[in-house]
């Protein structure tokens, strides 16, 4: 093994010595910039959110050159890598996150994880007009799938007014206002009831715009699986739609 693969392998040794686990925390939940170099005027490597574990890393040294010519163009300032030689440097922080490596401010970087409180935490899918959420790769994204209402999922950031979430076997993002900690009643059977004895309409959507998918005689039985805001998603024989929640009641209707 030559001199160089020696250094190489004791400053790799060193590096994995001396790492240690930190989380992102910004202070107004706008993205940390990891830097190529400790200055902000060196180009971002990329950006990182709130709750980011890294691994912070003894910042990398360039082994001193045996070559008369190398060390004359090391000693030159004007051709030295700033990201291979920083200077000391204690607001800055070498990093790793998945592979990629860089400089962040020090400020930003916190022992306890900021969303421990939040992260793994059940919530449930509560949409306002009934519809399925969207439920997207990232904020304002793609969509990967549509959750209904009761949907429960799994909590892993949140920021922005969007939560990041896991879901079956997935990860994504919803929006906050969609999420509430309990259950919404959902998956009951009930039957369909009317004042004047008529038969209610099963809508295609949470509203009178929407087109009758079919019409329920008093007594139909019908199984419920969300309700919000005044309209019921129901399931009702082979057919599925809407119905207003006041043609709606827990009691058998003979």
């Amino acid at each position: 093994m030559n001199r160089k693969w020696i250094v190489c392998l004791l400053c790799l040794l060193c590096l994995t010595a001396s790492s240690s686990a930190e989380y992102i925390v910004s202070p107004n939940s706008a993205p940390v910039h990891m830097r190529k170099s400790p200055s902000t005027s060196s180009s971002v490597v990329t950006s990182l959110v709130t709750g980011t574990e890294v691994t912070v890393l003894t910042p990398p040294v360039t082994p001193q050159p045996s070559d008369p010519a190398d060390t004359k163009k090391a000693s030159d300032p004007k051709k030295t890598d700033p990201g291979e030689n920083p200077p000391d440097t204690p607001d800055w922080s070498y990093v790793d996150v998945d592979g990629r490596r860089g400089f962040v401010k020090t400020e930003f970087l916190s022992e306890t994880d900021p969303l421990s409180a939040i992260r793994g935490t059940h919530l449930y899918v509560l949409s306002p007009n009934s519809a399925p959420v969207n439920f997207r790769k990232r904020p304002g994204g793609r969509v990967l799938g549509r959750l209904v209402t009761g949907t429960e999922v799994q909590v892993l950031s949140e920021d922005k007014g969007w939560t990041q979430i896991s879901y079956d076997g997935n990860t994504g993002f919803v929006k906050t206002a969609f999420l509430v900690p309990q259950k919404p009643l959902t998956g009951y059977e009930a039957w369909i009831t009317s004042a004047n004895g008529g038969k209610v309409r099963l809508r295609e959507g949470a509203g009178t715009t929407y087109g009758v998918v079919t019409r329920l005689s008093v007594g139909t039985r019908i199984e419920v699986l969300s309700e919000d805001a005044g309209w019921a998603r129901v399931r009702a024989g082979k057919h599925e739609g809407y119905v207003d929640s006041q043609y709606i009641t827990p009691a058998r209707v003979e």
